[in-house]
């Protein structure tokens, strides 16, 4: 019988530079280059005033610029391919979060 929770089987950020560059940000084998700039990923969740479990996604651009693109994308367990789960942009210091449903 499979498990009724599977959850995410893999999690990405993808920093999209001002130039249309894309920086993929997670579980990769090897070194980062050197001088490359960082994205911290954090997670948390919590219910919501209805009860919808709402995951958070959080972090920082090591180069502290606003307005960098930031997109979470992830995998779902048993689907080939990433799905979008969220996107915003970083303000001032690079910080930056996405929540996933959307609060409004």
């Amino acid at each position: 019988m499979r498990s009724a929770q599977c959850g995410f089987g893999v999690l990405f950020v993808l920093l999209a530079s001002a130039l249309g560059v894309g920086h993929w940000i997670g579980p990769s084998p090897g070194s980062a280059a050197s001088g490359a700039d960082t994205v911290t990923l954090l997670f948390s969740q919590y219910r919501n005033v209805n009860g919808v479990l709402v995951l958070v996604f959080s972090g920082t651009v090591s180069n502290g610029t606003a307005g960098e693109e930031v997109e979470v994308v992830g995998q779902d367990c048993g689907v080939q391919g990433f799905r979008l789960i969220g996107g915003t942009r970083t303000r001032a210091g690079g910080g930056w979060q996405v929540q996933n449903p959307e609060q409004m």
